[in-house]
């Protein structure tokens, strides 16, 4: 390699570093969910039915017996046999744990969430939703938080407060054989008019962004509220209900997230593994947040950053061998040599 092409390969490197640093700050303060995976599919198939990967949640053995005791204590399961019976005992146990909807920054911890209920603190839909998720767990069930965002526009902020999201659950029913909404906030689950089919995230998003169905341009469309879509709730419902609710609930699940990471982490970690917690979430993708494109989506920019942040590191070993190549010298000095 010649020493013109060096200087080229030089640049090129210098350029890679510089982009790869950018990227991993707005990655840090600027991407939706940090330095975790981010994955974009209008394909929904593989992440459903029994084949559907498990998210890589870590429950503790703590954690777990706690939940089955408390449960035990409270005699939820007594009476109840199959599988949607005891999924939908859990859910109501879950929602009369918590004594008032409250926009509270909980800990992620279920133990944490739990004995703040007792306290008499509130929560939000993100403390409910990752308790009922932990309780469907420590009983044997396969289930995962769903991120909801009504507004394409505001997926680059969720995870800043924009105004209309929601985190809900979905768990696989063995019996059915299918994944199915079970919303703890609204202790809820969905069906169409004509079936009594239990509905995934899936299902409502394409209610959500059927431009037939959705004739709202403001948020406030009725699906639940014309029956569209049937919520089954209890017959004493708790507060907030899908029909006082300030949006109709069926129009926050046209942008669906499964979070394909774990969400009871509540440990201190060594930048070491800090930094081995994310080269696995982007060179073997265990730990991510899954977009469920609606159908016409097209990929987003947060898409080709996170790929360009995951690729750029390959390069630049390879940009470096070049450097350390021995070059050819020019033309003019071997000349000379052979002159003398």
């Amino acid at each position: 390699m010649n020493c013109c092409s060096k200087k080229f390969v030089g640049f090129l490197l210098l350029i890679a570093i510089l982009a790869e640093g950018c990227l991993l700050v707005w990655m840090k303060f600027y991407s939706p969910t940090g330095m975790l995976g981010w994955v974009e599919t209008a394909d929904a198939a593989p992440y459903y039915g029994p084949t559907a990967p498990d998210p890589p949640y870590h429950l503790s053995i703590d954690d777990r017996d706690m939940l089955t005791a408390r449960v035990a204590e409270s005699l939820a399961l007594s009476v109840v046999g199959d599988d949607f019976s005891r999924i939908t005992a859990l859910r109501e146990w879950t929602r009369t744990a918590c004594p008032k909807i409250a926009l509270n920054d909980l800990s992620n911890d279920p133990s944490d969430i739990l004995e703040a209920f007792d306290r008499g603190e509130g929560g939000a839909c993100g403390s409910l939703a990752t308790l009922y998720c932990a309780v469907l767990i420590s009983h044997g069930y396969r289930a995962r938080l769903i991120q909801l965002v009504r507004d394409t526009k505001d997926v680059p902020i969720w995870g800043r407060g924009p105004l209309d999201t929601h985190v809900t659950v979905e768990v696989f029913n063995s019996d059915d054989g299918e994944w199915m909404i079970g919303d703890p906030t609204f202790n809820a689950w969905f069906h169409f008019p004509d079936c009594d089919i239990k509905r995934n995230a899936r299902d409502l998003q394409l209610i959500a962004v059927d431009p037939v169905a959705n004739f709202s341009d403001n948020g406030s469309g009725p699906f639940v509220r014309t029956r569209k879509v049937i919520a089954e709730t209890r017959p004493d419902p708790i507060e907030p209900t899908v029909e006082n609710y300030y949006i109709d609930p069926v129009l926050l699940y046209q942008n669906v997230f499964f979070l394909y990471y774990d969400v009871f982490d509540t440990r201190e970690r060594s930048t070491t593994q800090k930094i081995v917690r994310f080269a696995s979430a982007h060179v073997l993708g265990t730990e991510k947040v899954v977009w469920l494109l609606p159908p016409g989506q097209d990929r987003s920019y947060i898409f080709m950053l996170h790929t360009a942040a995951n690729w750029i590191p390959i390069g630049i070993p390879f940009l470096l061998l070049l450097l350390l190549i021995p070059g050819s010298r020019p033309p003019e000095e071997e000349e000379e040599d052979e002159e003398e």
